[in-house]
């Protein structure tokens, strides 16, 4: 299992070492190790092109940054029941407007309150947030310039 595809994943009371995720295909358990990591990575993974093609991509490296972004912003775990049936944070952050919420509304109260360029700041930082977390990964920014958007924030904060 690749670092990016473990790092995106809610392991909650789940405690899977990576030896037991990796597996040795001279093991006897390397089958159901396999099994072991589709079911983990569908049932504790955001739906990233991981989860289907178990391929690391750089649109799926963006779209997991994005989902810590929003993690961090809202202070929300990626999967949870509080959302819904089949809604993620991703989603759950997306139909904000559909639910009458402001985007002011879904940020961490207790950081977007410390003060209005906090507030600023984490507003600017969940568009960005937003572009990684597109569906479609052809949309997506690149790496850099998503790092560029980030500085772009802090250096229009100083």
């Amino acid at each position: 299992m690749h670092f990016g595809q473990l790092s995106t994943c809610l392991t909650r009371s789940t405690r899977l070492t990576l030896s037991q995720l990796n597996g040795s295909k001279s093991s006897p358990l390397y089958e159901p190790i396999i099994i072991l990591k589709i079911w983990f990575l569908k049932t504790f993974c955001l739906k990233t092109e991981y989860a289907y093609t178990m391929q690391v991509t750089a649109p799926g490296n963006v779209y997991s940054f994005g989902v810590v972004l929003l993690e961090i912003l809202t202070t929300r775990v990626p999967v949870d029941e509080e959302f819904g049936e089949g809604v993620d944070l991703v989603k759950w952050v997306q139909g904000a407007p559909t639910r009458g919420e402001t985007p002011e509304q879904i940020l961490d109260a207790k950081l977007s309150t410390v003060s209005f360029s906090w507030r600023k700041e984490m507003l600017s930082a969940l568009k960005v947030a937003l572009l990684c977390t597109d569906t479609t990964p052809a949309k997506r920014p690149k790496m850099k310039k998503v790092v560029e958007m980030l500085q772009e924030i802090v250096t229009e904060s100083k």
